[in-house]
């Protein structure tokens, strides 16, 4: 069954959740990106979250995304089906060194999918539903304005 969060101009209640990291690497080069928007039926609200290497750097956004924003992010997870999306890419490569082990979940209702992968995952082209699901995430948490 198709994704859908909005219908007749409202929007479902729905969460999309986003962790993703750097990974073991070079301080310098190290980042972490998490990432929650959510919608109990009235605005959608999101927070994220990065820090990155070398400098320290840590940024905090959150609040109320913009109604274009929240449209965008909501196509992009029904155009690609996010629901239908629920499988293990990392498997037993979590074991291994050298890899980050990334998460995204997507609660719409009652139903749940999460994905784990790792970032070269996302660079394959039978995984190009995952990339822009992650690509339209990542995009709408980058409209929130940074506290600070």
């Amino acid at each position: 069954m198709p994704t859908t969060i909005l219908k007749d101009g409202h929007f479902a209640p729905f969460r999309v959740e986003l962790d993703e990291s750097s990974g073991p690497t070079s301080p310098r080069f190290q980042y972490a990106l998490t990432v929650a928007v959510w919608c109990d039926g009235g605005p959608v609200h999101a927070v994220r979250e990065e820090r990155s290497g070398s400098p320290r750097r840590k940024i905090h956004a959150s609040g109320e995304l913009s109604r274009e924003a929240a449209e965008k992010l909501v196509r992009a997870l029904e155009k690609h089906d996010a629901l239908s999306r629920a499988f293990d890419h990392v498997g037993d490569a979590q074991d291994d060194k050298g890899h980050s082990c990334n998460r995204l979940v997507v609660h719409v209702g009652e139903a749940r999918a999460e994905v784990h992968y790792l970032l070269r995952t996302l660079e394959k082209p039978k995984h190009t539903a995952e990339a822009e699901i992650v690509k339209a995430i990542k995009e709408a948490a980058a409209t929130l304005p940074v506290a600070g």
